[in-house]
Parts: C-alpha cells; structure tokens; sequence
C-alpha cells in the first residue's frame, strides 16, 4: 500500500468518528494547516503577457495531472452475518449431518444422561426440583454447545433451566440458582460465549460502543444492555442466558472495520478550486446519501469518501464533468488579513522590515466579500475585466518575504499580500502572530493631604502607619524601611490604597484630594486633569504716541488643580514601570508684587518606579505651610494711633500639610481586552467607598 493510501486510511477513520452534529465542512477547517488564511486562487494579472498566462495555465495543469486519482474500495458491508456461520449445517454432507435425538415422554432425568452424559460426556447435576418428563427432538448436533443450548431451550419451556457452575452444568428451576451471575464471562470479539450464560462483557474492537448499543437495544429485550463504555470499549449484557446470547451475536455483527467498509478516491481538480467544486456537488450528492466530499485546498484535491462503491464512481463522474477550464489564465494567489488588534500599517512595517506604505490602494478593484467566522474574510474572485491597479502593490525588496508584494488597504485595516501560496501561507502565521492584543493596566492614584502636628512635624510616622497594617513598607534596594526626612521618598506596600488610607487617617487629619482611575494601554500615555485654567499676564503694551491709549495685554492661560499624567510600561517578572508626573495646584492673590496676575502655588512629583503588579507605590514628602495673620477690633478706635493697640487683636496661625501620592497598577491579563475590566473598576470603586469620609 503506498503511503497517499495510508494518509487516506487515516483521515477516514477520523471522518467516521466524527459526532453526527458535524459538517464536512468543519472537518476541512480542521484538515486546513491554515484555517484562518483567506487565499484568492486564481486571480487574472492583466499586466502578464498571452505567452505567460499560457505557459502559467499550462505548469499547473501539468502539475495537476502528474497528482493521479487515488482510489480505494471498501467492502460496503456495515455488519458481519458471518457471527452466524456456526449455527448452519451442510445438508449434503453425511458426515457432518451431527447426532439426532427424539424423546416422548420421557423423564427429564434420563434424557439428560442421554445427550449431555453419554454421548457428550459432560458433567452435571440436578436439583430435586426438577421433576416430570419431557417431549423433544434435537438434529444436528454437533458440539457439546449445541447439545446444552438445545436441552437448555427445550427445558426452559417447562420453567427448568441449565446454567454452568465451576466448570460443571447445573439443572434448577430458573432463577433459583444464582452462581452463574456472580461470575462474568469476559469475551474477545473472536470468543464464544459458554452456554448459560447471563452476564458478559464484550470487548467492542472497531465500531463506536454508544452507536452500536443504540442500534442493538431498539432490537433486544428492554436492560439487556445494562452498560457501555466508550472510553474502554466494553458492553456489560445481563439477563436470560437465551437473550444475552442473541446480544452478543448481534453486537459483534455490527462490530465492523468502517475503514474495510466505505469507499474513499483523492481526485486532483485542475481548472476551479477544490472549495467550489464541492460547494456545486452538494445539491446533487445531497440526494444520493452516504456520500462526502471534503475539499482540500492546500493539495488542490477533493476527497469522497461513499458508503457503496457505485455511489464513489458517479461522484467521480461529476466532478470531471464540473472540472472545466473557464479561466484558462491564471496568476499567484492574494492573501488579505484584516487586522483585529494591530495596525496593519505597523504589521506591515515588521514584515518588510521598514515604514509601510498605504497610497493609491483601494478595495474597489474586490468583489464584496461573504462572511466567515473569525477576523477574516475570504474574498471571492474577481471578474476577467476587474484587475488589479498597476501601482497597487509595491515591487519586492528587502522584506521578510522578498518574493511577495504587500500592501495596506487602510479603510478595513488589512494587510494585502500577493504571491507564492506557500510564502502566503507563512505570512499568514506571521501576521496572526504578531496581531494579538495590547495588554492594558488599570491605574489607581490617590492623592492625600495630611495634616501636620506638632507630633508629625517632619512628615508621617510611617512607623507607627505601618503598625496597622499587616504589610510593610519597604523600598526596592535594601527591603528596609524607606528614610522619613522631610522631601520625596518612595515606599512600596503589598496592600490596597484603601488600606494605607485607613491607616493614615487612624493617625492623621486626611483630606482625599483627588482619587482617579484609568485604564491605559501598554506603553501609552493618559492624562487626567480636574481643575480650571488661570489666566496669567505675560506682556502689556501702549502706545508711546497717543497718550490716551490703553495698555494692551497678552494673556496666557496655565491649567491648575490636579493634574495626572502616567505612560505604564508591563515589564517580565509581574512588574509594571510606571512613568508618572502628579501636579497638584491652586491660585491665591498676589501680594509680594504689583502684577496683576494671580499666583499659583504647586506640589508635584515626576518619576519613574518600578512597581510590583497589584501592589502599591507610595510616594511622599511634599510638604508645605500656609501662615495667616489676621487683626479683629473695634471698629474706628483699633486704628486710632497709639491707643489703637488696647482695642484690637493679632491672631497668627499656621498649618502645615504633607501631600502623599498613592499608586496601584493592574495588569488586565485577560486575553480578550474587556473581559475583567469592569471588575476590576467595580472593585476599584468598592475600595474607594471603604475610604474614610473628611
């Protein structure tokens, strides 16, 4: 047998354990090493001369011609009457006509010492309660089997019946003994069953349990079969030894080899596509039956796979008389892959190895495409009058794939590639590949103002913080406790925000500024600003000439009040570089000078960390004080000279706040990108409401 033969074995054996609900479409989807690559066979290059379409059409035909058809017949027998065979005798044969037995009336007793003792010499005993006579004739008898199943048949007519125990053969009332059902008897598909027999288990070789037991039990008593295992290819049969023989007979019957049994062909195509060959068959073959054609694009082949053998040889018949050439010029094939994630300009870029380009490429010279599951569509052919614009696909170069042409149509965000199938085919996987998902974090920030105390004058005691917490603050070096002194320090807890909150505020005046949450792409920028914008005094002008003139000014505006800007970075490990830049700012009159413009006090933080997927940043130390003076009185007598003093007040007070910058980013790890982000954000905002209320 050559080896295309026992490929073809192989794949029907898979086609016939295929469940019912299965198409053969699906299975050419699985057969396909490149389900999801949509190829257009065939499309006509107008740019290629007469002589090179002719000598293109003749290489392939040729090529098509020297893939012969392969055929394999099969038996077309779905069930073996041979387990049968046994049970027929020769009548023209003399000597093996077997022994006749004709009893009247005669003791049960005696008539078992004749057939099973004296002529058979087999053992056995008889219960007391098999009593009275018995009328019979036995003919053909050949074996000791056939003896026993014959006098087990007619004894069970009189409520007797004979049952083997420890190698010896019991006569009782039936169901009164009970040995036989305690022991099972295993068989082979090749094993014969022992007579008397009420429980078996039966080895299935070839054929699927479940679908031979549901055939076997619409024919057989109702919990014959009491049980069948895929998996281990067994049917456990229980009942009357009568009818769990009849069950095993039948059950190896339909134990039959489907490879032996369908007939199966490869038939190269030369002048259409496997695919639309066997979507034109399908209406003609639906009214046969029994009939598959399965297309195999990569081979340029169909396969047919038939029950009968005549049924094999008309599909054959049809499918030369659907092989015509009616594009007799061919070209290269196209791929078009419709980016889902990426931008197919930047998929291109990585294939050719440089900056792609999308000018002067549209989809109008491509016939509407159908639908297919997935990211991508399979275009159909075009029209012989519908080429493809000259300047469409750039010449070869120094890309990846040298000998292909490859384009970006940027309305659908698709990468276009013409040229070799199997250089096509490489691309295909290259692209699905590199097309997957950017990964995204969700970034939780809070910004905390503490107020300080004479207790808290250099900054939070994150001593006596992290006492209530069961995590610790460490920096990423020494693992220690990160310095308390006054300025920025960074600190890392493996904790929630909410928690440090709690803590603080245990310790604390807080005051939660502002608490944002965005989700942001990997290696992207977001920005997040609440506040106003301050209009600020940059020049005055007025003319020199004309005295009366007003003074022109030029005015710019300065954005104020919180403001967050976070690019992170997923690096390996489950830690996220984070780039962050926090300003926090507010607007006051302006005393020190006579410019009319307002000041604008900030406290921000710019940096780089490294934090741990999940776990916290805490970045702290900006502190700042506010000193206000105030002088209340009685009116008119607090300003009189010298003895104003004796009715007026001098108040002063200062507060002096510390700004902590808290920041937890989440990786969202999930392959598809909305899946687990509005649980995250849920439990976000969960967080959020455990904050404590100032």
């Amino acid at each position: 047998m050559n080896p295309r033969a026992v490929r073809l074995i192989g794949f029907a054996a898979l086609l016939t354990g295929l469940p019912a609900c299965q198409t053969v479409s699906d299975l050419s989807k699985r057969l396909d090493p490149n389900p999801n690559a949509n190829m257009i066979r065939d499309v006509p290059d107008k740019r290629t001369s007469i002589a090179g379409e002719n000598n293109l059409a003749s290489q392939r035909q040729t090529a098509a011609e020297a893939q012969s058809e392969e055929l394999m017949y099969g038996s077309s027998r779905f069930f073996d009457d041979a387990q049968t065979a046994d049970t027929l005798v020769p009548a023209d044969d003399s000597q093996t006509r077997g022994e006749s037995f004709v009893f009247r009336n005669a003791p049960i007793d005696a008539v078992l010492n004749e057939v099973l003792g004296e002529r058979f010499g087999l053992s056995y005993s008889i219960d007391p309660s098999v009593t009275g006579s018995i009328t019979l004739r036995l003919d053909g008898i050949l074996t000791p089997d056939q003896a026993v199943a014959g006098m087990d048949a007619a004894l069970r007519l009189q409520g007797f019946e004979i049952v083997e125990s420890g190698g010896n053969f019991v006569i009782a009332r039936v169901g009164q003994f009970q040995g036989s059902v305690s022991k099972p008897v295993f068989l082979q598909p090749n094993d014969v069953l022992p007579p008397g027999t009420s429980l078996a288990v039966l080895q299935i070789r070839y054929a699927s349990v479940s679908e031979v037991t549901a055939i076997a039990k619409s024919m057989l008593a109702e919990d014959l079969i009491r049980y069948g295992d895929d998996a281990r290819g067994f049917v456990v049969l229980s009942g009357d030894p009568e009818q769990v023989s009849a069950g095993v007979q039948l059950l190896k019957s339909l134990d039959v080899n489907w490879l032996s049994s369908v007939s199966t062909a490869l038939i190269p195509v030369v002048n259409a596509s496997p695919e639309e060959i066997a979507s034109d068959l399908e209406p003609i073959l639906s009214r046969l039956g029994g009939v598959s054609v399965v297309p195999l694009e990569r081979l340029q082949t169909l396969m047919v796979i038939s029950r009968q053998r005549e049924s094999l040889d008309q599909a054959r018949e049809w499918i030369a008389r659907l092989d015509k050439g009616a594009r007799p010029q061919l070209m290269r094939d196209v791929l078009v892959y419709e980016a889902r994630y990426v931008n197919a300009e930047d998929l291109v870029a990585l294939t050719e190895g440089g900056s792609a380009s999308s000018s002067g490429f549209t989809t109008s010279a491509f016939n509407e495409p159908r639908k297919t599951s997935g990211r991508r569509e399979v275009t159909d052919r075009p029209s012989e009058t519908a080429a493809l614009p000259g300047d469409t696909f750039s010449e070869p170069g120094t890309s990846l794939f040298e000998s292909l042409s490859i384009r970006v149509d940027p309305g659908r965000n698709a990468v276009v590639a013409r040229g070799a199938s199997v250089e096509l085919e490489s691309l295909s996987e290259l692209l699905s590949l590199l097309d997957k998902p950017k990964r995204q974090v969700l970034i939780e920030a809070t910004i905390v103002e503490v107020s300080l105390t004479d207790g808290t004058s250099l900054g939070v005691q994150w001593d006596l913080v992290q006492d209530r917490l069961s995590a610790t603050f460490t920096d990423t070096g020494s693992g220690d406790l990160t310095s308390l002194f006054p300025g920025v320090s960074v600190s890392y807890i493996n904790t929630d925000i909410a928690a440090v909150i709690n803590a603080l505020a245990a310790t604390s005046d807080v005051e939660i500024v502002s608490s944002p949450r965005m989700l942001v792409l990997n290696n992207e920028t977001a920005r997040l600003q609440v506040g106003d914008q301050v209009p600020i005094i940059t020049q005055s002008a007025v003319s020199v000439s004309d005295p009366g003139a007003p003074v022109v000014n030029s005015t710019t505006y300065r954005d104020t009040g919180v403001i967050l800007t976070v690019t992170p970075r997923i690096r390996a490990g489950g830690m996220v570089e984070v780039d962050i830049s926090q300003e926090v700012s507010g607007v006051s009159e302006t005393t020190t000078s006579s410019i009319d413009s307002p000041t604008i006090s900030q406290r921000s933080i710019q940096s780089v960390l490294a934090v741990p997927d999940g776990s916290t940043a805490v970045l702290g130390g900006l502190m700042s004080s506010t000193r206000s003076y105030s002088r209340t009185g009685i009116p008119i007598l607090k300003d009189t000279p010298v003895l104003g003093a004796a009715f007026r007040s001098t108040n002063q007070s200062e507060r002096r706040t510390e700004l902590i910058v808290l920041i937890e980013p989440t990786v969202v790890v999930s392959e598809e990108p909305s899946s687990d982000i509005p649980a995250l954000l849920r439990a976000a905002l969960v967080r959020a409401r455990g904050a404590p209320a100032t």
